[in-house]
């Protein structure tokens, strides 16, 4: 793994983890690699959502909750870059995925496992309930960004 000093994510970031090291805080998924940070996953995701977004991320963090009214909301970090939680946003092991890059998952005796793009996986921290729920919300959320904001309330979509 190489250090990434400027790392902003972008379309091929897949995931972001806590790297567990005494001097590196995330491990970064990216279809050109694994990478490590000094930054954390929440300084990471602040960054970009001034980058693309022009605004910060508890601003965006507010914003879904307030509409949704989502536990562990899915960030919307600017066009087709939405970072999926595993745990609360703000909890030191939470992963962060980006879904747009998953093409599979496995429930394994062993856990629960997302294939990237890459041919690259992750085992993630969550049952397979939690990463369903979380799929959904952030499906929910894609639409409502991408549509004419309006929020159909998933109970009456089924």
């Amino acid at each position: 793994m190489t250090e990434k000093i400027d790392y902003l994510i972008r379309k091929e970031t897949m995931a972001l983890d806590t790297a567990f090291d005494p001097e590196y805080q995330t491990v970064i998924y990216d279809q050109d690699g694994v990478f490590r940070s000094r930054k954390s996953k929440l300084e990471l995701l602040r960054d970009a959502c001034i980058h693309y977004r022009m605004c910060d991320f508890e601003g965006v963090l507010k914003g879904t909750k307030q509409i949704f009214n989502f536990n562990k909301a899915p960030i919307v970090v600017g066009d087709g870059l939405i970072a999926t939680p595993t745990k609360s946003p703000r909890s030191y092991d939470c992963q962060f995925i980006f879904l747009a890059n998953i093409i599979d998952f496995d429930a394994t005796a062993d856990g629960l496992y997302v294939t990237f793009s890459n041919q690259q996986q992750l085992k993630l921290n969550c049952s397979v309930h939690t990463f369903q729920k979380q799929f959904s919300r952030t499906i929910i959320c894609a639409s409502y960004y991408h549509g004419l904001g309006k929020y159909i309330p998933w109970k009456k979509m089924i």
